[in-house]
């Protein structure tokens, strides 16, 4: 009887039928475990690969839509149901200083895309055996934020060894936190900003270098040089032979109009509300002056100079012009030619409130902002592209790069944020 209240033998057989219950419920939530972290992968890959193809047609959310039900539900597996509705693709606006995602906001340069698999989606995940222990079915969400990124610089200074090509003097101020700004010059102050005086940007790169310390962020030099985007855009045609108007001084308000030739000193000035139609205004040996109190509106122009031809704009009226949406100068505000000399300057001063919805490209001459005022470039179609830019006084440049009306010659990317 001893020995037998001393065998041990039978143990091991009563241990394990006490732990394999248990052991075989840690398998199967492993096992059920398993298949959430493998619906997330699935449900991830759609969110992303949805927003990359909805923000790749931004401004055209119609179809943006139609893609990212579409590629998710192919990205989602087989058997996942529905798992992104309509409700769940949001456009709207990222902001990259902040890093935020704003829904509905404008303009759209980024989509945010959910992928479910849940009650509400009709497509619940079925688990295996966590449902025997009590377990309610999981809700699972994946959300991705694809951001169309402008291109890499939208503030382009192309001279190759002035100094002071981009300068920024008084108290003056150039913003643009969304974007970059390029220098081509390879001299030793390429960029210069003075003590009272501000330049801030996504980033600077230069490839000679800077003086000042009003930088922000500190830029980078001897950066390679970069080309012209606009190179191989023609110039336009003249539209007319002759000219239709050889001189014009006049304060009353009119409608000029487009697709002619204006030659001579053409000067805006009283009081006068004078308005563009859309199309080309073709300048030939010109002197474009918009003074006092005058107003200049326009959509869908082009303003090109030759290279004989100058702008000034000295009025404290509004200027309110927006480039064409489509075309072959899509997105292109103010054209100088390639031809017009290094001294050739393009003038804005005195103190207007400026609104300029394109590109200004003046490849081989200077524009020049001094006095006081706001100009803002809203960048729906906007970059700024010229042979030197100085800014004197107290005027304030404020720039945004979202754009979206893409001008010829640049190009987008896209990337996931989120």
């Amino acid at each position: 009887m001893r020995r037998l209240l001393r065998d041990r033998s039978g143990q091991i057989t009563v241990l394990a039928s006490l732990l394999l219950p248990i052991g075989l419920g840690i398998a199967a939530l492993a096992i059920d475990l398993s298949t959430l972290q493998l619906v997330k992968h699935r449900l991830k890959v759609a969110a992303d690969a949805a927003s990359l193809a909805a923000v790749a047609v931004l401004p055209d959310t119609t179809t943006a839509l139609d893609r990212a039900l579409s590629i998710a539900a192919d990205n989602a597996g087989t058997g996942a149901g529905t798992v992104t509705a309509a409700s769940d693709v949001r456009f709207g606006s990222y902001n990259s200083a902040a890093k935020s995602f704003t829904p509905g906001a404008t303009p759209a340069n980024a989509v945010q895309v959910t992928a479910s698999r849940n009650q509400a989606h009709g497509n619940p995940v079925v688990l295996a055996f966590a449902k025997a222990l009590g377990w309610s079915t999981p809700d699972i969400s994946v959300s991705a934020v694809a951001v169309r990124f402008s291109p890499a610089y939208c503030f382009l200074v192309l001279d190759p060894s002035a100094s002071d090509a981009l300068s920024v003097s008084g108290t003056g101020r150039l913003s643009v936190p969304n974007c970059g700004v390029q220098v081509n010059s390879t001299s030793a102050t390429a960029a210069t900003v003075g003590n009272n005086s501000t330049a801030q940007a996504r980033s600077f790169c230069i490839v000679g270098g800077y003086s000042g310390t009003s930088f922000s962020p500190k830029p980078i030099t001897k950066c390679a040089a970069a080309p012209d985007p606009l190179a191989d855009i023609p110039e336009p045609a003249q539209p007319t032979a002759g000219c239709y108007y050889n001189g014009l001084n006049t304060g009353s308000g009119m409608t000029l109009p487009s697709n002619v030739t204006y030659c001579g000193k053409i000067t805006l000035n009283g009081n006068g509300d004078f308005y563009l139609q859309p199309g080309l205004y073709y300048f030939k040996n010109a002197t474009v002056e918009l003074l006092q109190n005058a107003s200049l509106v326009g959509s869908g122009v082009t303003i090109f100079l030759d290279a004989n031809s100058t702008l000034k704009f000295a009025a404290s009226g509004t200027v309110n012009l927006k480039a064409p949406s489509s075309g072959p100068y899509r997105g292109l505000l103010i054209f100088q030619s390639r031809s017009a000399a290094a001294t050739t300057t393009s003038v804005v001063r005195g103190s207007p409130d400026i609104l300029m919805d394109g590109t200004i490209y003046l490849p081989t001459s200077t524009l020049s902002m001094t006095g006081s005022g706001s100009i803002s470039d809203v960048a729906k179609s906007g970059y700024v592209i010229a042979g030197r830019v100085s800014y004197n006084g107290s005027v304030t440049f404020n720039f945004d790069a979202y754009s979206n009306v893409l001008p010829v010659g640049f190009k987008y990317s896209s990337g996931l944020v989120e």
